[in-house]
């Protein structure tokens, strides 16, 4: 069925270039034109099924006049291409009286009728029959008087182009309005539910055999929602004499056992679903890093041809597989994926299965009649509330109404309220590739094969298997106190050191499930910054783990080089999917032996600092500076020196730079005894943010009385929460 159909005499197209000079062919030529600005502007490149035009479209053996007046229920759209010869011709009567029928009867208005002028008609025959005036009104009254017949028989294209351009754009929001929904067609069904389970791919000869016999007698011509079932509560069945006290329940082994008691209610959506089953069901708590992939690449796979995924789940691991997947899927994702599951079986009264099956496909249903917003983002639907799949995290281990939360992002991205999805726009993650999807010019999806270990701080730990383990292991997540405090005892800063020097990716998050680890306020989360130990924000422990898997997984090769290593941690540190509320970037900017000594102003100047060109000041929430192993090279005792630290290099002595307008900060210290360091942590966010231009630039720092001193390290650390433009 084409959701637009050509209305025309054939002698209107006929070949005549030989003896007016004009184009052959003006009715086939303006389809051509009409497809191909069509396709470019929907990205859609199979467009077989938009235009029915002729007898050439009927297939071998298909009784013509039913095949016609099929296609003219079943269209959404009507162009009558109108002359004398037009007027004269009882087939182009009769299929506009048939459509003009349908359009009359329709009282939701979901059929259009345009007329475009191939030749100049004044009026119709005097002696023509009654409905053939009404033929000629109806048809004159919705010309199109933007194309002229002149437009039409014009060789050059240019102004016809332009003028099609706005044609399509009418056209192409009345058929997402109505999406295909065709008077008569309420017996159709609008669910396709797959015999054969799904092991890693659709492109299985009997999935897709099903699908293409399948999917033209479904309901609506939009693209249908795609619904995968992996098992966990959500399908457990009731078995024998089970009760709530005698837990004799299977897991559904396929989805049509989940479909079943939802069918009459699913029934009433107005668009299309695909139900799926995975192979094998699997009780979310033995979910495997394998089937995560799998996932993601049956994605992958058909974004195209969905509007939507919905991934039916158990909630054991529902927070870290829908946090895997916005990793997985973040090149290329612009549709929802959602996921879902259930505290009780769908089975079991009181069930909140049916509701947040029914509302999370709703949701992903964005390209429907009434659709909600699209959200193109792995999310979680749960009783009201739409979640971002990395930022969630369970609340309860068994709460029907609130089991999931996101504790450190205030405003779930959409709420239920009366039976409709409301989407807050402003939480919505905004990838610049999104309107730029193309699925030659991305990197495959990868495979997951890094090695992470868990371990939690808590007093008089064990810390033995991490020594004794023979395996390397590639990332190593510390679950610390508070704002992220660990130990500073030798044995356990000792192995961190070492774990690190051997390559170990170490990410310090907190036990916490609200707040974020923060460098600024205790000096033992420092000595973890000071060996190392890169820092996750406001990030879930479910998302850590599967951010570290991902982004260690993309660099598997030369893992052991400095340059690939430090990669490593600027990715894990950027807020690559909505994950964190900011992003964190790191300079280091090194020892003072590698600063210019200005001998004259007795200063030290940092080497350029370079990566500036990628934060926009406006973008900047925090800054800090920490200064390690600051130490006099003079062993003066009871000393008080004031320390100065400058952005760009100076232009005046330390004693006249106080007031400098470039000045990010200054602080005093007493020296107690002889050869005594120190470590310094500054809050330098006002000033740099005035100071800096989006450019390389220089550190630099000196102290009052000008007495020779050094440092081992300086680190500039940079927060930002970026404001994104989509490049459409």
């Amino acid at each position: 069925m084409k959701e637009i159909f050509f209305n025309y005499a054939r002698s209107d197209n006929k070949i005549n270039s030989e003896i007016t000079g004009e184009p052959d062919q003006i009715i086939s030529r303006f389809k051509s034109l009409f497809e191909e600005i069509y396709r470019r502007g929907s990205g859609i490149k199979d467009l077989s099924n938009l235009i029915f035009m002729d007898v050439n479209d009927i297939e071998d053996g298909q009784i013509v006049k039913n095949v016609l007046d099929h296609e003219i229920k079943h269209c959404s759209v009507m162009f009558s291409f109108y002359s004398p010869t037009y007027f004269e011709s009882e087939f182009c009567y009769d299929e506009w009286r048939l459509f003009n029928n349908y359009k009359e009867n329709d009282k939701k208005k979901r059929k259009l009728l345009i007329a475009i002028e191939v030749d100049p008609v004044s009026k119709i025959n005097e002696d023509a029959f009654q409905e053939g005036k009404n033929w000629f009104d109806e048809i004159t009254k919705n010309i199109h008087r933007n194309i002229s017949s002149n437009d039409l028989r014009d060789n050059s294209n240019q102004n016809l182009t332009e003028k099609i351009k706005n044609l399509v754009e009418n056209v192409k929001k009345h058929i997402s309005k109505n999406k295909g929904i065709i008077e008569n067609r309420e017996l159709s069904s609008n669910i396709l539910i797959i015999d054969k389970k799904i092991k890693d791919s659709i492109k299985m000869p009997e999935i897709e055999k099903q699908i293409i016999e399948e999917n033209s007698k479904l309901k609506f011509s939009s693209k249908p929602v795609c619904i995968i079932y992996t098992g966990g509560t959500i399908g457990m069945i009731k078995v024998g004499a089970a009760d709530e006290l005698h837990a004799d329940y299977l897991i559904a082994e396929h989805v049509k056992e989940i479909v079943r008691p939802l069918r009459t209610k699913l029934s009433s959506l107005p668009f299309n679903m695909h139900f799926f089953g995975m192979e094998p069901t699997i009780d979310s708590s033995n979910i495997k890093i394998e089937d995560w992939y799998k996932l993601a690449k049956i994605i992958e796979e058909q974004i195209q041809n969905y509007q939507g995924f919905v991934i039916l789940h158990g909630t054991n691991t529902l927070a870290y597989s829908s946090s895997m997947l916005s990793f997985l899927l973040n090149d290329f994702l612009n549709v929802p994926v959602i996921f879902t599951g259930s505290e009780v079986p769908l089975t079991m009264p009181n069930s909140d299965a049916e509701h947040n099956i029914l509302n999370a496909i709703r949701a992903a249903a964005h390209d429907s009649h009434n659709g909600p917003m699209l959200v193109p983002e792995v999310t979680v639907f749960w009783n009201t509330k739409l979640f971002r799949g990395n930022r969630v995290t369970k609340k309860y281990a068994s709460d029907r109404t609130e089991s999931f939360h996101s504790p450190n992002m205030h405003r779930p991205l959409g709420t239920l309220a009366q039976d409709k999805l409301n989407v807050d726009s402003s939480l919505i993650f905004r990838r610049r590739s999104l309107f730029s999807y193309n699925v030659s010019h991305r990197d495959t999806l990868i495979k997951l094969d890094a090695i992470i270990s868990i371990l939690l701080i808590y007093p008089e730990m064990d810390i033995t298997f991490l020594k004794a383990s023979e395996k390397k292991i590639d990332g190593l997540i510390l679950l610390s106190y508070g704002p992220g405090n660990s130990p500073d005892n030798d044995e356990f800063t000792k192995l961190i050191r070492e774990m690190i020097l051997k390559g170990t990716i170490i990410v310090n998050v907190t036990q916490c499930p609200y707040g974020k680890v923060e460098l600024k306020l205790f000096e033992t989360s420092a000595v973890l910054f000071d060996l190392g130990v890169i820092d996750a924000g406001d990030m879930t422990l479910e998302s850590a783990y599967c951010k570290l898997l991902w982004v260690l997984s993309k660099k598997r090769e030369n893992r052991m080089l400095e340059k690939t290593i430090e990669s490593i941690k600027n990715n894990f540190q950027k807020n690559i999917a909505g994950e964190m509320s900011v992003s964190i970037h790191t300079f280091k900017i090194g020892h003072s032996n590698t600063f210019l000594k200005n001998i004259k102003l007795k200063w030290l100047i940092s080497d350029t600092i370079f990566g500036g060109k990628e934060i926009n000041p406006y973008d900047i929430v925090d800054v800090f500076l920490r200064i390690e192993g600051i130490k006099l090279e003079t062993n003066p005792e009871l000393y008080e020196d004031e320390y100065l630290v400058l952005f760009g290099p100076p232009d005046q002595a330390p004693k006249d730079s106080t007031k400098s307008s470039k000045l990010l900060a200054s602080f005093k210290k007493k020296i107690e005894k002889k050869n005594q360091k120190f470590d310094k942590n500054l809050e330098i966010t006002h000033i740099f943010r005035k100071c800096f231009r989006s450019e390389d630039f220089e550190l630099s720092f000196c102290n009052i009385s000008e007495t020779p001193f050094c440092f081992n390290s300086v680190q500039l650390i940079v927060y930002t929460r970026e404001s994104i433009i989509i490049n459409e």
